[in-house]
């Protein structure tokens, strides 16, 4: 006999940004956009950008903090701490156990997943398959993600030599979490669903000269890839397949259809 899963809940949130706002109408002044443009095609309106001696541990920890003292339990209480980035502190030991150094939580067990702009869901989706199973009781699950940015004008220049000329691949997870009920609003089963949305995008070739004026204007600095698409850099990229929004961040076709499919 297969036991029921448990339960799982989100008992205490928290979260951490850097204190500098770079908003649309900042960005009007260094590249050829609007805010209007910005907006209508990925409704940001601002974004913070983190001061390059502040790691991805402080944020995740001071966030990780807030959310226990929102749960109303202390660092011993946890028993797993997962952390979403690719921009880590270093590769070992993993930013997770930094945190939970710093979190005090000597009885929790920690490591990192790797999954860029998507590794806050797989992470939550890790974490609520572990409680379910009774593999653990408490989990803080920390998105440390900063932007995926490249580290400086070198790393940039790297990636988007890597890119140039070539047919990448942008790869986006979602995962819906949920409770289905009766009728009479009584608590029947959870689900989960997780699907991914691939696009292709093909880029032109770009000379020393575009790669270095594009760098001079400080728009690839907060970029994953060291480009976006909804930015100045969409005049080099002459062909995607799939879905725009996909690559922007998040694939809203996908989302809704899996809404709809489970009567949301």
């Amino acid at each position: 006999m297969i036991a029921p899963a448990r339960d799982v809940h989100i008992i205490g949130v928290g979260s951490c940004t850097p204190e500098r706002v770079l908003t649309n109408k900042d960005l009007e002044q260094i590249v050829d956009t609007t805010d209007e443009w910005i907006t209508t095609r990925t409704g940001i309106k601002e974004r913070r950008i983190a001061d390059p001696n502040t790691p991805a541990s402080a944020l995740a920890t001071e966030a990780a903090r807030r959310a226990l003292k929102d749960a109303g339990i202390e660092g011993k209480d946890v028993d797993q701490i997962i952390v979403g980035t690719v921009t880590g502190d270093r590769p070992f030991p993993s930013t997770a156990c930094l945190i939970q150094d710093r979190l005090g939580a000597v009885n929790a067990h920690a490591f990192d997943i790797s999954a860029a702009c998507s590794g806050f869901l797989y992470a939550l989706s890790l974490a609520r398959t572990q409680i379910a199973a009774g593999a653990a009781d408490t989990i803080v699950v920390v998105d440390s993600e900063i932007l995926g940015k490249p580290r400086d004008e070198a790393d940039a220049m790297r990636m988007l030599r890597l890119l140039s000329g070539r047919t990448h691949q942008v790869i986006t997870g979602v995962c819906l979490v949920g409770t289905l009920r009766t009728e009479n609003q009584k608590l029947e089963a959870g689900f989960e669903d997780t699907r991914s949305e691939s696009t292709l995008v093909s880029m032109t070739t770009l000379s020393a000269e575009d790669i270095h004026s594009y760098i001079a204007s400080g728009e690839p600095m907060d970029k994953a890839g060291a480009y976006a698409i909804q930015g100045t850099a969409s005049r080099w990229i002459p062909r995607i397949e799939g879905d725009y929004f996909n690559v922007v961040g998040l694939p809203v076709a996908l989302v809704q259809r899996m809404l709809q499919e489970h009567g949301a």
